[in-house]
């Protein structure tokens, strides 16, 4: 959703060619860990090739966004929801015996817990008329 978010931006702002660069890094990143990874962890190599190159994706647009077109903290935009996704995960690491169906619904509760906790849903002010 961030990649996108700064995706936007940069193509709306006529940065195509920078947008592009980005795509480019993060899909040449990918390729070059999945040969790396895939033969040694197989499946686990491919995920993690991915999700390696998404996190490069996003840091790269996000310097190239806010050198270009507006400066912004992310991590004050993010930090909420990772928490909760960490909290998330820790939810499946403890209960990996479980049945499948027991861990996603405590898995959704910690998630949703930590971010209501840390006040992530709160409401807009009003809008004047």
């Amino acid at each position: 959703m961030l990649r996108g978010t700064f995706r936007q931006g940069l193509l709306a702002a006529g940065f195509q060619v920078l947008d592009l660069r980005c795509s480019a890094m993060s899909v040449a990143l990918n390729v070059a860990l999945n040969l790396a990874l895939i033969p040694m962890y197989g499946i686990v190599g491919a995920a993690a090739a991915t999700v390696i190159s998404e996190i490069a994706w996003v840091a790269v647009a996000g310097v190239v966004f806010q050198r270009k077109l507006v400066s912004l903290s992310i991590l004050s935009a993010i930090w909420i929801p990772l928490t909760g996704a960490t909290a998330m995960v820790a939810s499946f690491i403890v209960m990996s015996q479980w049945p499948w169906w027991i861990q996603g619904c405590i898995a959704i509760v910690a998630y949703a817990g930590t971010v209501v906790a840390l006040g992530g849903l709160r409401t807009l002010p009003p809008q004047d008329a």
